[in-house]
């Protein structure tokens, strides 16, 4: 992953509620983004998602975490987080 530029993402309460409730239940909030900070940081870049302009980055395996990003200028937010087979909509 080299320009995403994940070491200055923000990642939003949302992701860590939602990696929490999906891949790791109960994890303290602090390991759960020492956790998303790790998969992201090895994440590669799918596709840009038109309909709500969001960039779908996958994670490595096993997981194959799914990262939902939005980019605003310079300043760059994981907006949530998908395991592999949930179904976006």
């Amino acid at each position: 992953m080299s320009d995403v530029g994940f070491r200055r993402c923000t990642i939003t309460l949302h992701a860590i509620e939602r990696y929490r409730e999906r891949i790791e239940r109960g994890i303290p909030i602090e390991h759960a983004i020492a956790a998303l900070r790790h998969q992201m940081s090895r994440a590669r870049y799918v596709k840009n998602m038109n309909h709500n302009g969001y960039e779908l980055w996958r994670g490595p395996k096993p997981r194959r975490l799914r990262f939902l990003i939005s980019r605003f200028g310079e300043d760059v937010e994981l907006v949530t987080v998908l395991r592999a087979f949930d179904r976006q909509r």
